[in-house]
């Protein structure tokens, strides 16, 4: 920068012309990025007022929500009121061969209820059926895959799954009750009971009472079950109507193909499936 053929003064006079021109060059560079930091301040100071005013909107629901949770009160006439449309859903479930399925959430149950009220109960099966999609039939038989006793029958689920999607009921019914029978027989023998001890014997090993929900979905589902498998002794059993093990296996009942005896089957094993894996957690605790 320096040049010693001109005077040392000329040579600052040029240096600081040169830093000027330098500084010049940053300031305007950083002109557009100083309006971007104040347009962003701008936004969050408007961002900090319209939150400020949803916190102060919300505030009365969040009480209303912080009321409800420490109101022992508020909170039983709530679970009273859910065990109470249980109780009815399960009462009207089981005149049409149903159970308090625990894959059965409240809005399914609600509509049940609401169908049986307004004097359409006949459709309640059509409603069941409809809301069992080969999707959420398939994420149910997945789903039991986390149980030992269900892994090594997966893909005999699939073919029941494939048969009822197709609506070959013939195939699917008397493949899922083999299903049935053979894990509750494994189950039993698991816990250490007789060679073949009946499944319905078996079945009461799974029996639950924790709580509400539980003991109404155990005893609702072990009625269905023993209507299914009978007394076992099934030449008496076949002109007895809804779905008898027996009768199917043994060639006496040729006509017990429908969607929903295979659908009841499919969420026979899902509510075995969810009895075992609640048993297995009570065990542990």
């Amino acid at each position: 920068m320096f040049d010693r053929h001109q005077p040392a003064f000329a040579q600052v006079a040029r240096a600081a012309a040169e830093v000027q021109r330098l500084r010049a060059q940053m300031l305007a560079a950083l002109a557009p990025s100083q309006e971007a930091v104040r347009r962003i301040a701008a936004d969050v100071a408007g961002l900090t007022a319209v939150s400020r005013r949803l916190a102060e909107q919300l505030r009365p629901a969040l009480l209303q929500v912080q009321r409800v949770l420490i109101d022992p009160d508020l909170v039983r006439r709530l679970h009273d009121a859910l065990d109470s449309r249980q109780k009815e859903a399960a009462d009207i479930l089981a005149e049409k061969g149903w159970w308090l399925a625990p894959d059965f959430p409240l809005p399914l149950l609600n509509a049940v209820v609401r169908l049986k009220e307004s004097g359409r109960g006949r459709r309640i099966n059509r409603f069941i059926c409809d809301y069992y999609t080969h999707r959420r039939l398939l994420a149910l038989v997945r789903g039991w895959d986390s149980e030992l006793l269900f892994q090594p029958r997966h893909h005999l689920f699939l073919e029941a799954l494939w048969a009822h999607r197709q609506g070959r009921w013939y195939l699917s019914i008397p493949l899922l009750l083999t299903q049935i029978e053979g894990i509750l027989q494994d189950f039993g023998a698991q816990t250490g009971l007789p060679n073949r001890t009946p499944v319905k014997k078996i079945a009461r090993e799974l029996h639950l009472e924790t709580r509400d929900f539980t003991r109404i979905l155990s005893a609702t589902w072990q009625a269905q079950l023993d209507e299914i498998f009978g007394s076992g002794y099934y030449k008496t059993e076949h002109k007895q109507q809804g779905l008898r093990r027996n009768a199917i296996l043994h060639g006496l009942e040729l006509r017990y193909a429908s969607e929903v005896r295979s659908l009841q089957l499919f969420l026979q094993l899902d509510t075995i499936h969810w009895l075992i894996t609640e048993k297995a957690k009570n065990k542990a605790a």
